[in-house]
Parts: C-alpha cells; structure tokens; sequence
C-alpha cells in the first residue's frame, strides 16, 4: 500500500517533530544538504545526488562525488559552529570584558541573513521529501544565534552591557525587522532569536520563568527608551555581581542561607542536598512586617471549644508551646513572677505559671493564688490552679521571697510545697534571657529578650521531576507555621520547601534528617533574632508540632516494620495475624490496647540490634524484645533528641485523598 504524502503550499517546508524534551521545535539543526548549483537544500545524501542527476544533467558519479564533497563541508561547518570547538570561553570572549560586543556583531552582521536569488524551479513532484522552494537564509542563522548563546552562557565571566554602538548595530543590521524571507521560517529576528533561548541546549526552563524573563526584556527596554530621551546612563550589571549580590551586600537585612550536605549512598557515591533550614525560614518571616504577625500565638484555653491548632492539648500542655513572658503597661511579667493585683487586698497576689488567649483575643495568666497572713509569718500558694486576666496585673513583687515560709494548700489541707510550686519560685525559666550581647541597644531596653513562641509543622512526601509522576523520584521536606490558620496552612505560599533527594541506591527522607533535627534543636531552645512586629532582637522557640506523611513513611520516621508487619502501630501494640484462620474477633480490633510511649522508643533505640527487652508493657510478659515488636529502622532514632516531639502522638494519620 503507497503511502499518501501531504502536499505542502508553496512556500511551505515539511518539518519533523520534536522527540525529546527540550528538542529544537523546529528540526532545524538536522535540516541537510544544498545544492552549490542552484542553492536548495535537501534532508539527505540520497535527495541531493538525484536533485543533480535530473536538475543539472550531472552524471552519477559525478553527482555522487560531488554530494560527498558538500556533506563533508556541511559537517565541518556544523563544527566551526559548535560551541565546544573556536567559541569556548576561554577563545571566543575577552577575559574581564565588561561589553560582549563579539556575540552580538557576530549574530548581527551575520552574511548569511542576506537574501538569495530564488532560481530556477523544478517540478519536485517525484521526489520523497518536499524541497524547500524559497533559500531558507534564517536557518544558519538561527544556528549561528543558538552556538554564540550557548558559548556566552557557558562563560562565567561575561556580561551584558548595552551601549550607543552596541545599539547602532543592532538597528543599523540588514536582519532587522526585514522581509521574513529574510529569517524563514521565523517571523523576524526578534523571534528567531527568543525561540533560540526557549529551545537551545535542552536547559529546563519552567513557563513561569520564561515569562518572567519576556516581561523583564520588556521592562528594560522602556527603561533603556526613558534613559534615552532623558540622557541618562543606562548599564547592565555583570551576571556575577547579580549572582554573588547576597554575600557581598554590607546590609543588615536577613539573608536566606541554604547549606549543602554531602549525602554517601550504597555504592559509595556521594550526592549532594541543599537545605533550606526551618531556621532560616523562621528569621525571614519573623523580619517580614505582615507575616511576623501571624505566625507568633499563643495557646487558647477558650472553653467547651475546638477550632484551633492552639486549642489542642498539646499546644495548651506541653513546656516548650508555652507562653513564659507578656509584657503589659511596658512592664514584663515573666513565669515564677508574684504579682500585685488590681483592687485587690494586699495580702492577696498571684504566681504566674504562662499565659494564654480566652475568646481568641482577651490574654490570661495561668497560676495561683497567693495568700499573705498579716502576720507574715507564712505563705500560701493555692495548689488549684486560677486564670486572671492581663489587666488585673499592676506590678511585680521585687520583695525577697523566702521558700521556707512558703506552704501549698487547699481547702481542706496544709502540705509542704508541691514541685511545682517549688520549682516556679526558685528556678530562673529556662528562656529567660539576659541581654548582655548589646545586639540591640537602641530599639531594645529591656533586661531580658522578649520571647515569641512559633511552632512549625513538618510535612515529608513522595514526589517527581516529571509531569507523569513515574519516573525521577525524590523524597522531599517541607514545612509550614502552626499558628495559621487552616485555609493559610493550606496556602502555597505558605508551605516552605526544605530540601528533596533522589530516591535511589539507600537514599530516602531520613538521610536528611540530622540536618534538619539539629537545626530543630536549635530552635527548641530559642534562637535570638529579629522581630518586625516588635522592632527589636527577641528570642523566638520553634518547637515541633507534628510530622505530616503517609503510613509507610510515619512507620519509617517512628523506626518500625512495614505497614504488614506483627505490630504496626505506632500508637498501640494491636497484633495483626497474616492467616485468616488465626484472626482474633472483630471486638480484638475494635478495643484498647497497650500503648507506645516516647519512654518505648528511647528503650529500643539504646541497643544498635533492637533486642532490649521492652518492660512494663501491660497485658504483655517482660521477654518481648524491640524487634519482636516490630522496632526495626534506625535510621530515624535522631528524631528522639527532640524534646517536643514524641513519635506515638505526633504522627497523625493522614486523610485519605
């Protein structure tokens, strides 16, 4: 059966289409031979040999030989074009040349932009491949454009300067804005040489990006018109001061520094990481002025109530999630602080144990009541905890306090001083800090650094460097402030990307996370740095809410078995059978069962073989070991040194999607 060739127009050239990513739209790279007679071009050695039998009465061998001649020619000039050979960086541009000038002349003044004579037709009817009717001038020139691109790119030390004469050229050039014969099959010059950009190379250029780069060639040139006209000096900067700008700017505004980690896999290659720690992202947004407001909470003790990540129980009792300090009337209340209260009897004051928000807005103090006989003789402190409002607080008590006249009591009874209550009174809190460093004397007169409490959620997933989601697989980290709101959370802009590795040869999530907990234990204790909505240098704490991943990758980073496995669960001891004979009844799975504790993890990680026997777990003997219950991975045993985190809470089960 004979194939039917599509026709084409006159004028028209059959193109082949783009395989491979990145690919010149165009084919034109692979575009063939032309004639020395009569200047056409052909796609291969076989179409070119019979354009000379029947074209010019060439004989074969003649035709032949001569067809071999041109195709070597065309090779060697496809290499004296070619960026690896005369236009390295090292050859084709001036070293510390503050004007490329030999790019663009080059492209500019190029001879073979000039057109041809057309000749004569020939009826190409016979042939297989349709011939180009018209001398595609455009075509060399667009390699030429796409080679002298590449080289400049390729050289570190170039840079872009538009001058008078640079100008003049470019307008002054017989390949501007000419007839589009003139660049076929382009539309003009402009365009033959932003499609050289789009597809030259195979660089992975994002649609966002290209945009951008349009609207800024736009921008510049209106710029470059607007200098013009006001005889104004109008100059590029070199790409490396755009690219080195951070380090070498002598400003006190924040940077973002990412780190680079060196990662060995099983064959003993090395891959390398960049991380963009959390602490980085929590100084930038702490010095950001909208979003330093946001991200700071305190915990919300609003009754009968749960709308809230602040409401929940971890946020409302766990150490490092509450709030020491507030500072009301320009005074600063600090935990373990005996306050003089409002309209109150003198023999009456309170110990502040944290505050937090009721209602979402009005702030309290979490303590106790002290009561003062007028004797003096002892002290009180009422073990029921009371909430008083901020604005029931008049001033600190400096008066020396002596913790032996000091008793607990309630209602009913009179008992020595509890722990707690001990501990409030004669241990300093451990994020009380003095300012001794003099970071910011001018904006900052307080004794002690402010503290601002802002907990992060971190979140690890599969994902890909393709759109199919097939092949390039990475595993990646990300993070996101736990005081947004649910909708704000959920907001692109509001997940912050830490880093992603190729899963391949034993690399997965946990390769990054020593990085990563180290940086978190920094944060756990408090990190000094700059508050936009304060206006001045406060010690910010950046405990670790909660990590948020599928089932298999929550098992990996609680080092247990896999979802199949005797004992899944990171919460319980529930024992899964894998024979359907020996399934328990439906009540066994329905019911309680012994539960992991922190206390569990930190005992199975103590042996490198995972064979320490797990004690006082109920309803179980005292001779099952780690690894009998499923304590397998160690690999994750770092995120143990986390104070606020424990893996059989704050692993939540991810919602099916």
């Amino acid at each position: 059966m004979n194939r039917v060739t599509k026709k084409l127009a006159p004028g028209r050239v059959s193109v082949p289409t783009p395989r491979i990513l990145g690919q010149l739209n165009f084919g034109l790279v692979d575009i063939g031979k032309s004639c020395s007679l009569c200047e056409k071009t052909f796609k291969d050695h076989w179409n070119l040999k019979r354009h000379l039998q029947r074209c010019h009465d060439i004989t074969e061998t003649v035709a032949d030989d001569m067809s071999i001649v041109q195709e070597a020619e065309y090779q060697d000039i496809q290499m004296s074009n070619s960026p690896k050979n005369p236009l390295t960086p090292s050859e084709s541009v001036e070293e510390k040349s503050d004007v490329d000038n030999e790019y663009y002349n080059s492209i500019l003044n190029y001879d073979e932009c000039e057109e041809s004579d057309d000749g004569s037709r020939v009826d190409n009817s016979d042939f297989d491949v349709e011939e180009n009717t018209e001398p595609n001038a455009g075509i060399p020139l667009f390699n030429h454009i796409l080679n002298n691109m590449s080289a400049f790119a390729d050289n570190n030390e170039s840079s872009i300067d538009e001058e008078d004469e640079f100008q003049s050229e470019v307008f002054n050039s017989t390949a501007w804005n000419r007839f589009t014969l003139n660049t076929h099959p382009f539309k003009d010059i402009q365009t033959m040489i932003l499609l050289a950009l789009v597809d030259g190379d195979n660089d992975m250029i994002s649609r966002r990006m290209l945009k951008k780069i349009l609207f800024t060639i736009n921008l510049l040139l209106k710029i470059h018109e607007e200098a013009i006209r006001k005889d104004i000096s109008f100059k590029l900067p070199w790409l490396d001061a755009l690219w080195n700008y951070q380090t070498r700017k002598g400003s006190n505004i924040s940077i973002f520094k990412s780190k680079s980690l060196d990662i060995t896999l099983s064959d003993s290659t090395k891959v390398t990481a960049f991380l963009n720690l959390p602490s980085e992202h929590i100084k930038l947004l702490a010095a950001n002025p909208i979003k330093s407001k946001s991200i700071f909470s305190l915990p919300d003790r609003t009754p009968n109530q749960s709308v809230c990540l602040q409401q929940g129980e971890k946020w409302r009792t766990n150490t490092y999630f509450q709030q020491p300090m507030f500072t009301h009337n320009n005074v600063d209340f600090w935990s373990g602080d005996i306050v003089l209260l409002k309209d109150c009897s003198p023999n009456l004051c309170f110990l502040v144990e944290s505050f937090h928000t009721m209602d979402t807005s009005n702030v309290f103090s979490h303590g106790y009541i002290v009561r003062t006989p007028k004797d003096g003789c002892s002290i009180g402190i009422e073990i029921n905890r009371t909430n008083i409002n901020i604005e029931s607080f008049l001033s600190v008590d400096t008066t020396p306090l002596n913790t032996s006249l000091c008793c607990s009591i309630s209602p009913d009874t009179i008992i020595s001083l509890i722990p707690t209550h001990r501990k409030l009174l004669e241990e300093e809190h451990f994020l009380k800090r003095l300012i001794c460093d003099g970071t910011d004397q001018e904006n900052n007169r307080r004794k002690y650094y402010k503290v601002n409490i802002a907990p992060v959620i971190l979140f690890s997933d599969d994902t890909s460097g393709n759109t199919s989601k097939q092949f390039n697989p990475y595993k990646s980290w990300s993070m996101k402030c736990a005081a947004l709101s649910f909708e704000e959370r959920c907001s692109i802009e509001n997940i912050l990307f830490i880093s992603a590795i190729p899963k391949k040869k034993g690399a997965n999530a946990a390769s990054l996370l020593p990085e990563i907990v180290d940086d978190l234990k920094k944060l756990e204790n408090g990190v000094v740095i700059f508050s936009a909505e304060d206006n001045a240098y406060v010690l910010v704490v950046s405990p670790l809410l909660w990590i948020e991943a599928d089932t298999s990758c929550h098992s990996e980073l609680c080092g247990l078995g896999a979802p199949n496995s005797t004992y899944p669960c990171r919460k319980c001891y529930i024992k899964l059978q894998s024979r359907i004979p020996k399934l328990n009844e439906v009540e066994y799975y329905t019911n309680r069962h012994p539960t992991r504790t922190k206390d569990h993890y930190i005992q199975a990680a103590s042996a490198p073989d995972r064979d320490t026997v797990i004690p006082d777990i109920p309803c179980f003997d005292n001779k099952n070991t780690a690894e009998e219950l499923s304590f397998k991975n160690k690999s994750t045993d770092k995120l143990l040194e986390l104070k606020a985190y424990d893996q059989s809470k704050d692993t939540p089960a991810e919602i099916l999607h």
